[in-house]
C-alpha cells in the first residue's frame, strides 16, 4: 500500500494485517507510542523529605507565579551582601526582569524590589513564573545572612495581598528543582509569530533587552536582533487606539534620536499615524491571525 490507504478500505486493510501478523487490536498498538497512551510507573519509593520539600516547592511557586512583584529585605556582612546583589543582578538580566536595590550601610541592611518591565500591557502577573524560579536560586545565598525576609505582591482574583513568603524564621524545608526554565511569554500571538520567524530566517533574537532610559521613563523594546555583529532593536506596533499610538511615536522618535539603530514592524492600519516617523516602518497585514510581511527587508535595512 506504500504507506497509506484511502479511509474507505482502512478497516479492511487493518483487519487482513491483524490476521497475518495475529495481532489482536492492531489498532491500539499503532497507537501505543502515543504520549498519552505511555504507562504511569513509579521509578522509586520517595523518602519523607523529598514529598515535603516538592509539596513546599510547589506551594512557593503557586503564590510567586500569581505574583507581579517580590520584595527582600536581607541583613548581614557586607560582603554576603554584595553575593547576594550580583546574584540577584546576573539572575535578573538572564530572566528578562527588573530591580531595584537599596545598600544602608550603617545597618548592614541591603532592599530589593523585582518585577517584570516596566510598561508592559498584560496581566500583571505575566512574569510570575520567572519571579518563582529566581527566588528559588537566590534562597541558598539567603540562608547564609543574619536576617532576611521576603515578600510578594500576589493577585488573587480582584484582591492584591502582601504576603511574608519566606525569612530566616520561616524557613521550610525545600527542594528547588534544578532544570526549571522560565517559559517565553508573549503579549499577544503576533509578537510570538514574528519572534519565531525572526529566528528562522538567522538572526539571533533577544526578547525585551535591557531598559533604555529616556528622561524619567524607561523604554523596553520587544526584541533586539543580531546578525554578524549588527544589532538592531525591534518594535512590534499593534492596532491601538489613536492616544496610545501618539505616546508610542514619542517615545519611539527618542529612542531612534538616541540609538538610531530601531526598525518597527506596524499593523498596516496604523499607517496614517506612523508615517512621520524618520525611522524604518515595515507593516504587517494579517491573515488568519498571522502576520504577513516581508521579512527579507528586515535584512536589507540590517545590511546597510
Amino acid at each position: 500500500y506504500g504507506g497509506f490507504v484511502n479511509s474507505n478500505i482502512r478497516s479492511d486493510v487493518v483487519k487482513r494485517i491483524s490476521e497475518e501478523l495475529k495481532i489482536p487490536n492492531i489498532d491500539e498498538t499503532l497507537w501505543a507510542d502515543d504520549v498519552s497512551n505511555m504507562p504511569l510507573v513509579k521509578i522509586r519509593e520517595p523518602s519523607v523529605e523529598e514529598a515535603v520539600s516538592l509539596y513546599n516547592f510547589e506551594t512557593l511557586d503557586t503564590v510567586f507565579v500569581n505574583s507581579s512583584k517580590v520584595f527582600i529585605k536581607a541583613q548581614g556582612e557586607p560582603e554576603v551582601l554584595a553575593k547576594l546583589a550580583k546574584k540577584v543582578g546576573r539572575e535578573c538580566k538572564f530572566y528578562g526582569l527588573i530591580y531595584d536595590m537599596k545598600y544602608f550601610r550603617e545597618k548592614k541592611t541591603l532592599n530589593i524590589s523585582i518585577e517584570g518591565p516596566y510598561g508592559v500591557f498584560g496581566k500583571p502577573t505575566k512574569y510570575g513564573s520567572r519571579l518563582s524560579t529566581l527566588t528559588g536560586k537566590i534562597i541558598s545565598t539567603l540562608k547564609t545572612l543574619d536576617k532576611w525576609v521576603v515578600y510578594s505582591k500576589t493577585h488573587f482574583r480582584r484582591n492584591i495581598f502582601n504576603i511574608r513568603v519566606l525569612s530566616d524564621k520561616l524557613v521550610p524545608e525545600l527542594k528547588i528543582p534544578e532544570n526549571i526554565k522560565p517559559q517565553l511569554i508573549f503579549d499577544s500571538e503576533v509578537e510570538k509569530k514574528i519572534y519565531y520567524t525572526l529566528k528562522a530566517i538567522g538572526l539571533n533574537v533577544v526578547r525585551e533587552p535591557e531598559p533604555i532610559a529616556l528622561g524619567d521613563l524607561l523604554y523596553i523594546p520587544d526584541f533586539k536582533v543580531e546578525k554578524g555583529g549588527v544589532e538592531f532593536l525591534v518594535e512590534i506596533v499593534g492596532f491601538w487606539r489613536k492616544e496610545y499610538v501618539e505616546k508610542k511615536m514619542f517615545k519611539l522618535a527618542e529612542v531612534a534620536r538616541l540609538k538610531g539603530n530601531i526598525v518597527v514592524l506596524a499593523d498596516e492600519k496604523l499607517e496614517p499615524f506612523l508615517s512621520k516617523l524618520k525611522i524604518p516602518v515595515i507593516y504587517y497585514s494579517l491573515r488568519q491571525g498571522r502576520p504577513v510581511l516581508p521579512y527579507r527587508r528586515i535584512l536589507e535595512i540590517m545590511s546597510k
